[in-house]
C-alpha cells in the first residue's frame, strides 16, 4: 500500500506538470503566431528546447522543413511535445554524444523525428521499465489526433523515435 500511495502521487505530480507544460506552450505558440509570419513558433520552440536540455559536451542538432504555416496549432503542440519528451529521455537515459530533431512538413503530413547515439534498449516487453511511462506518453499524445508514434532502440545502437500527425488531424477529430 505504501508503494501504491507513493505512485499515485507520482502520477499526481506529473500529470499537473505535463498540464501546467501544456499551457505554457500553447501560449508560446500562441504568442509566436501574432508576431509575424516569419517567425515559425515551432522551430523557435524546438530550437529553444534544444538549447534549454541538451547539455554542452552533448552535441543538438535541428533540422526544420516544409511551411509549417499548414499546421494546426492543435498538431504542433502534440508534436512538440511528443519531440520534448524524446530529447528529455535522450539527455537524461542514453548516455548519447549526439541527439537530433528533424521535422519534415508536406502535403498531408508532419512528422518529427529524435535521433540519438546513446546506449539505446531492448524493445522486449519487460517487467517495469522506468522508460515505459515516457514511451507510453509519447504514443499517447500522438493518438490524440489520429497521429503515430513509432520508436526504434537496440543495445548499443542509439534510439530512433519518429512521430507523424496528418495536417488536417484537428479538423477530423470528433467533437464533444
Amino acid at each position: 500500500p505504501e508503494m501504491a500511495q507513493q505512485k499515485l502521487e507520482l502520477a499526481k505530480r506529473k500529470a499537473a506538470e505535463a498540464m501546467k507544460d501544456t499551457r505554457d506552450l500553447s501560449q508560446a505558440l500562441r504568442a509566436s503566431e501574432g508576431a509575424g509570419e516569419e517567425e515559425l513558433g515551432l522551430e523557435e520552440a524546438l530550437s529553444e528546447l534544444l538549447g534549454n536540455f541538451v547539455p554542452p559536451e552533448m552535441e543538438g542538432r535541428l533540422s526544420v522543413s516544409g511551411e509549417e504555416g499548414a499546421v494546426s496549432a492543435e498538431v504542433r503542440e502534440q508534436l512538440f511535445l511528443v519531440l520534448r519528451e524524446a530529447v528529455r529521455n535522450s539527455v537524461s537515459h542514453a548516455g548519447a554524444g549526439r541527439v537530433s530533431v528533424e521535422v519534415r512538413t508536406d502535403s498531408e503530413r508532419i512528422v518529427g523525428v529524435v535521433e540519438d547515439d546513446g546506449r539505446g534498449f531492448d524493445q522486449r516487453p519487460s517487467g517495469e521499465r522506468s522508460e515505459a511511462g515516457g514511451l507510453a506518453y509519447m504514443a499517447e499524445r500522438a493518438s490524440l489526433l489520429g497521429g503515430s508514434c513509432s520508436i526504434e532502440s537496440a543495445p548499443g545502437r542509439g534510439t530512433r523515435v519518429e512521430t507523424s500527425f496528418p495536417l488536417d488531424a484537428a479538423l477530423e477529430r470528433p467533437t464533444r
